[in-house]
């Protein structure tokens, strides 16, 4: 299961492969806390492609809430991701914000960016490399790491 932040889903509709990330045999999740922060794609549209959204129970919220505290560097939605994962650690946190990274690997939960995701549907054969190398070249405003960038150009 990939958990997805909001930067996730803004990348694969910049590069113009949102449909192929749904084609991986992953299943896709985030929560009702990150989806409320998307205005540019309808809820409903993301559904249909495949992502979960899942509302998160009340423990989960207070522990969110409880982490705000000695979190500053980490908004409620990718706490609300990070909680999620904790709960569920067989789970991949996908997701290009750093303090988020950090704190992730900190607590030992697998995390990867979308050029993880982009690899990994190359890989899949779900799209061609000349393909994702479009895609990637779009995606370039999106604050990807530079070398990561070039290395996968």
């Amino acid at each position: 299961m990939c958990i997805i932040d909001a930067n996730i889903i803004f990348d694969f509709v910049v590069g113009g492969i949102l449909e192929a990330l749904f084609r991986l045999e992953y299943k896709f999740v985030s929560t009702d806390f990150v989806i409320y922060e998307i205005k540019s794609i309808e809820q409903s549209e993301l559904e249909r492609y495949g992502l979960e959204v899942v509302e998160l129970p009340e423990a989960m919220i207070s522990e969110i809430y409880r982490l705000r505290s000695e979190n500053r560097a980490l908004s409620i939605e990718d706490l609300s991701l990070l909680v999620f994962a904790k709960y569920n650690p067989e789970s991949i946190l996908v997701s290009g914000d750093g303090p988020l990274r950090r704190k992730a690997q900190h607590e030992k939960i697998e995390f990867h960016g979308t050029l993880w995701l982009l690899d990994q549907i190359v890989v899949h054969g779900i799209i061609q490399a000349a393909e994702a190398a479009t895609a990637l070249q779009l995606m370039e405003e999106r604050r990807l790491p530079p070398d990561e960038y070039r290395d996968r150009l």
